[in-house]
Parts: structure tokens; sequence; C-alpha cells
């Protein structure tokens, strides 16, 4: 299988997700300023409950995939095609589901069409999220970082087509359709790569089952550690404040977006190199993400309060305070991508991050039903900044036993980072 440089590789990640952030970026702008902050509010919730709904159908069978795809290059085939199972099986039950919340009328017909839309699209994601991951065992990076620019970019293509009539409900069935489409180019390109579907294979169903529920209670607990807030200030506040609340957090998760690149670009190698190589990648990954973190961290803080309101327009002057909140905690918790994947790929234990997301997620819910009554949305932002900083502290104690890893080695940048960042960002052979 061809090897991809750890910083071309890397380029090529945060390029492509840098793009793709700049994508739903726009998207986000126009959204916000055609349907206002309660209007962004309902869009933000209705994308937030798919992708939760895609990771509960997903089991973690997209990290098996990804995983699997890099340890048995003879059983790929057989990877896709237990992943069309797997989504067919997910399908019949959201069906299932939907008719049951339709005739036991639990919500409101209003509120139902949201949840509608969301399920309907919930195959999809889970589709283009188990071929997408196979891509990435298999070191497509380009491939890989192509198809989830996919979906992005003929959204904000049809957005600015349609912008002269863009309302909420059209701006939902775009993003759907943009999701669908971008579900078949994926599927396209897999079967480009391996040359179509092999044989169910029950066995290596049943071993992805068993890594990935391990992986899956991580990725569950992880992103309700990132998006409980979201639903809280929902119940607790109105959709406006959702609204307010989902510009900080897109905002503040810039940040996360070296780190998480690099994270990717480390998976697959951490699956397969010794000991020492996988320390001196995961401790050169953390002090990379430490460093982008705060350097961000400073531009956004002095930015922000010019920038949120410019943008999206002064009916949004309610999320700087939210964001400024957020940014310590979101740059700290950067070091977890790297960590999450030395964890899962090189030490083969995915219930670390589990255990490191619950003490998060239980932080933050404790501390969202104390602030968010009293504080509004600061509060939420608030609680989650706490939250990642005291996780993160966790972490790297965790990291540090299992690793045998001196502090100074994972927090204090060297020369040599600076030339590994300008060669990650030229994607220059290190």
């Amino acid at each position: 299988m061809r090897e991809l440089n750890v910083g071309k590789g890397t380029f090529l990640t945060f390029g492509g997700r840098s793009f793709n952030f700049l994508l739903a970026f726009v998207a986000g702008i126009v959204i916000a300023r055609t349907t206002g902050p309660q209007g962004k509010g309902i869009y933000s919730l209705v994308l937030l409950t798919a992708g939760l709904g895609a990771m509960l159908t997903g089991i973690g069978v997209g990290t098996s995939n990804a995983c699997f795809a890099g340890r048995k290059p003879d059983k790929i085939k057989s990877l896709a095609t237990n992943s069309i199972l797997l989504t067919i099986i997910s399908s019949i039950l959201l069906g299932t589901l939907f008719l049951i919340l339709q005739g036991a009328q639990v919500f409101e017909p209003a509120k139902l069409k949201y949840i509608g839309i969301a399920l309907v699209i919930i195959p999809f994601i889970l589709q283009f999220s188990l071929f997408n991951d196979i891509l990435h065992g298999m070191n497509k990076i380009p491939e890989f970082n192509l198809v989830r620019v996919a979906a992005p970019f003929l959204q904000v293509v049809i957005l600015c087509i349609l912008l002269k009539v863009l309302n909420l409900k059209l701006a939902l069935i775009i993003w759907a359709i943009s999701q669908i489409i971008s579900t078949i180019l994926a599927i396209l390109i897999v079967f480009k790569n391996t040359g179509g579907l092999g044989p169910i294979d029950l066995s290596l169903f049943r071993k992805s089952l068993i890594f990935g529920v391990q992986v899956w209670i991580a990725q569950l607990v992880g992103m309700l550690n990132l998006r409980v807030d979201m639903y809280l200030v929902a119940y607790y506040l109105t959709p406006q404040d959702v609204g307010y609340y989902s510009i900080a957090v897109g905002l503040a998760e810039f940040l996360w977006f070296l780190p998480s690149s690099i994270a990717i670009t480390l998976l697959p190698m951490f699956t397969h190199i010794d000991a020492k190589n996988a320390q001196n990648l995961a401790c050169k990954g953390l002090r990379l993400s430490l460093f982008s973190g705060a350097l961000l961290l400073i531009i956004l803080l002095s930015a922000g309060r010019f920038v949120v309101p410019a943008l999206y327009g002064k009916a949004f002057i309610g999320a700087v305070l939210p964001l400024s909140i957020l940014l310590p905690g979101v740059a700290f918790y950067g070091m977890a991508h790297i960590t999450s994947a030395y964890f899962n790929g090189h030490i083969g234990k995915p219930i670390i991050n589990t255990g490191l997301a619950a003490i998060s997620l239980i932080i933050n819910i404790v501390l969202n039903i104390i602030l968010i009554p009293k504080i509004g949305v600061n509060g939420a932002a608030l609680s989650s900044t706490i939250a990642y900083i005291l996780a993160m502290g966790v972490c790297i104690y965790m990291f540090i036993r299992l690793s045998g890893t001196p502090v100074k080695d994972m927090l204090i940048v060297r020369k040599d980072d600076f030339r590994s960042c300008l060669q990650i960002f030229r994607g220059i052979k290190s």
C-alpha cells in the first residue's frame, strides 16, 4: 500500500479541512443573514441531530474500517460490503423510529418536520462516513479529503444560485441534496480504488462491531461532550440563543483544524509503527497543536468583537462574548485529537478516550445545568471551557503514564517544530 509522508498528508488534510471550513463558513454567513438568529439556531440543531444520528447508527464501524483497512488490505472489499449492510439495517431502524414518533405524536408537527429531514439524511451521512473511513485506512489521503469538501462546495454553489429566494426550508433542502450527492461520490471513489464489492464477511463484521463499539462509546461520549451544551441552550433558552451559540462554537473550533488534520494523517501510521516512533510523532503533533491553538487564540480574541458583527450582522453581536469564553478551553483541548489517535491506533485501547470524554461530559452537563439558567449562553461557553481544561489535564497524565513521555517533550515547543509546521503548510517532505 502506498505510504504518504506525514507532512504532505497533513498539508493535504489541513488544506481540505480549511477549505471545508471556509465553505461552511460562507454557508453559515448566508444562512445567518437570510434566516436570522432563530433560523440559524433551528438549522444548526437539525444538522447536529443528523450528525449525532449518524454516529449512533454507525456503532463505531467507521473507525474499525480505517484501522482494518490498514491492517487487513485483503479484506477491504468485504469492509465496503459490510458497510452497506450496516447502512441498510440503520435505515430500517430509522424509518421505524419516525413512524413511531409520528404515531405517538411525541413532537409538534412543525418540529417533527425538521426531525424527519434529519432522519432521512442520516443514512447518507452514515454511508459517506463509512466509505470515507475506508479511504482513510487505505491512506488515500487526497481522495479522503476530496470527498469531504464535496458536500459543502455543492451547498455553497446552490445557496449562491438561490440566494434571492433563500429561506430556512430551502436551506435545509439544499443541505440534504449536497449530502446525498457527496455520498454517491464517496461510493464511486471507493469502488474505483477497490475494484468493487466483496462478499459479506460476518466474521469481519463481528470483529468490526466488537472494536467499533469501544470506539463508538468514546465517539458518542465525545460528541455529547462537544455538543450537549447546544441542546441544553435550546432547552433552557431560545432558538435565537442557539443561533448565537452556534456561531461562537463554529468559530472557536477552527482552532482544532491543524490538530485534527495531523491526527487524521497519523492514525493509519500509529497502527504499524514501533513505540519509539509513535511516541516521537505524537509529541510533535501535541507541540504543534498547542502552538497553533495559542496563536489562533490570540488572533480570535483580538478580532472576534469586530469580525462577528461584520460577517453575520449586528443581530449576532450576542455571539462575541461566548466566543471569547470558549477559546481558551478549545485551544487547550485541541491536543486531545493527537492523544485520541495514539490511544486508538497505537495502544489499541479506545476505552481510554471514552473515560476521558466521560469526565469532560459529566463536568460539562453539571456546569451547564447550573450556569445556563443564570448567565445564558455565556454559562454554556464557560462550562465547556472548564470541562475541556480539566479533561485535557487528565488526558496528558494518561499519555505520560502509558508512553513514558516527559512533560517537556509534549508541551515545550522546539525550534524544529516551526520548521515542521512550515513544511506541513508547504507540503514538503520532512
